[in-house]
């Protein structure tokens, strides 16, 4: 989330940098992760009431709606590499629940950077 705070720091670090020249800016090797979800989504309803009855309780269809697949996805790109390959990351069975973790991020760096 941008907040005031990270918006003035990420400013003074854009102001700091703006003498770079080219050649230094191309030894720097930009990379993100991104959180991918697939889930089940909305599922057709079908209601035979009048507009009064809409919110009663007796008709609405109550169902579980859970995340269902998520991936986490890592690519980077820089002036001198150009951009990396999209690399599905892999989950750390020792985090919690299984997710992804600092072992998880630091394995994709070692693997795809290093």
């Amino acid at each position: 989330m941008l907040t005031h705070d990270s918006a003035s720091a990420q400013l003074r670090w854009a102001i700091e940098h703006l003498a770079w020249e080219r050649s230094r800016w191309s030894k720097i090797i930009w990379s993100n992760e991104c959180l991918v979800e697939r889930s089940t989504g909305k599922r057709p309803s079908y209601i035979f009431c009048t507009l009064q009855q809409k919110w009663d309780k007796d008709k609405i269809d109550t169902y579980k709606k859970d995340k269902g697949h998520t991936v986490m996805v890592w690519a980077s790109f820089s002036g001198a590499l150009g951009a990396s390959d999209l690399v599905v990351m892999k989950r750390d069975k020792e985090a919690p629940k299984g997710g992804y973790s600092v072992k998880s991020y630091i394995k994709v760096l070692e693997d795809q950077i290093l």
